[in-house]
């Protein structure tokens, strides 16, 4: 928690929401109207705001500092605060609002950052397959998608660190080194004593040397009719692409009108990202009920299924409750034709 009042246990009672200006607003007037009672559960809405967007606590009105409503398409001065309507007073404490710029120059918000200390901690403490509450060494990022006018659409990148080298048990007991906690810290980088005490054995002298490996990588993107460049560069090389796949290639103009995507479509981003899988959700109820999903997934296929010397992207239609495992180390399906 960025107010520092939270500990391990007030974490399990904190939902985050990340979307754009005005989502607080929209769940603050729900919650009010409703009478709605999210004790003890606390929610923080997170607001991904363009610099110009960025309100002054000074309030000046100076026409320049004045917010665009992407919702609406039309000026406004300053965000719904409970000051002024008493129906927000309701969110106080249990609902708190909070803001993240976007990045200069990339046209990206980085809503966490690698935390590398995290990920240490977790090797250290022998929890290094994360669970709900360890997720916070993640890099997550996010980048605006056009879907139609005056609605703000974002895409979300989730990013793995590398994996920690593994330990050469070989290596380790010629140094003295047997199998036990010590190997935890030295996947962390540090050094320890050999077993009988007296010798200090590093690191390098006992990582493995195929220790090529890289963190997963899943990028999700939401309704959209057109991905932008910043979306398409977070997304480069991801293991997963979840990209929707409204309507067929011969609808195109259609789903276009109404800020969504054919599968076609779909497979060309994922050509252009070097996606290893794609994922088709938000299929429209036509297919599902009259030519079924794999319409869609051969249409898809066709695109992104040839990339010169490489294999073709593999694709499979979402559905609710699905679940894709991914390899620790992602997909290489280059390095599994090879062998």
């Amino acid at each position: 928690d960025d107010d520092g009042a939270g500990d391990d246990n007030d974490d399990d009672l904190t939902l985050e929401i990340y979307g754009p200006v005005g989502l607080y607003n929209y769940i603050a007037m729900n919650l009010a109207l409703t009478f709605s009672n999210i004790k003890p559960l606390k929610v923080i809405v997170y607001e991904l705001v363009d610099e110009y967007e960025h309100e002054d606590e000074n309030e000046h009105e100076n026409p320049k500092q004045q917010h665009i409503n992407h919702r609406r398409g039309r000026k406004y001065k300053k965000i719904l605060h409970a000051d002024q309507y008493p129906e927000l007073l309701y969110g106080n404490k249990h609902l708190q609002r909070r803001t993240i710029l976007k990045n200069k120059g990339t046209n990206t918000w980085t809503i966490q950052k690698h935390n590398t200390q995290k990920q240490h901690d977790l090797i250290r403490d022998n929890k290094e397959s994360p669970g709900r509450k360890n997720y916070k060494y993640l890099l997550i990022e996010a980048a605006q998608v056009t879907h139609i006018p005056h609605v703000q659409t974002f895409g979300y990148v989730v990013t793995e660190p590398p994996p920690m080298p593994k330990i050469d048990v070989e290596k380790a007991i010629k140094l003295g080194v047997r199998p036990s906690p010590k190997y935890r810290l030295l996947k962390i980088g540090q050094s320890v004593l050999n077993d009988d005490g007296t010798d200090m054995v590093h690191p390098n002298q006992v990582f493995c040397s195929d220790g090529d490996g890289r963190g997963r990588k899943v990028a999700i993107i939401g309704d959209t009719c057109f991905v932008s460049e910043s979306m398409k560069n977070i997304s480069k090389d991801c293991d997963v692409l979840v990209h929707e796949a409204t309507l067929i290639e011969e609808l195109k103009s259609q789903a276009r009108m109404r800020g969504h995507s054919t599968a076609a479509m779909a497979g060309r981003v994922a050509k252009e990202v070097n996606a290893k899988v794609l994922a088709l959700n938000h299929i429209s109820g036509r297919h599902e009920l009259l030519q079924g999903a794999d319409v869609l997934v051969k249409s898809a296929e066709g695109v992104c299924s040839s990339r010169g010397d490489s294999p073709g992207c593999p694709v499979v239609a979402a559905y609710d409750f699905m679940e894709l495992a991914i390899p620790r180390n992602g997909f290489s399906f280059d390095k599994q034709l090879e062998q």
